[in-house]
């Protein structure tokens, strides 16, 4: 929805995601660029084409907004859904289509 997508550009959130085969890294920034702490963040990892491989993910702080999971990844195109949500704050999503080597 339009108006969803204008809150969450209002917001000014930033979020920085790393993966390998064996890791996710999220690292989320509010509008000032200080750390986003506190969150409870939820990812989605889908093939394009194949619904049978998603990987629903529970990510937890490693540091001042560093989100991280410890998984097992196959390489290719991964469409990676990021929900970011915490304490009298909306849920944020964030949508990346990210290659796995």
């Amino acid at each position: 929805d339009a108006e969803i997508a204008r809150q969450q550009q209002a917001l000014g959130w930033q979020m920085n995601l790393t993966v390998d085969r064996s890791l996710v890294k999220i690292a989320i920034l509010d509008r000032d660029n200080l750390p986003m702490t506190g969150l409870d963040i939820r990812a989605v990892l889908q093939r394009p084409t194949d619904e049978a491989g998603d990987q629903v993910l529970e990510l937890h702080e490693a540091g001042a907004g560093i989100y991280m999971a410890n998984t097992t990844i196959g390489g290719g195109v991964w469409v990676a859904d990021i929900t970011a949500e915490g304490a009298a704050r909306k849920p944020v999503r964030f949508v990346r289509r990210i290659f796995v080597k």
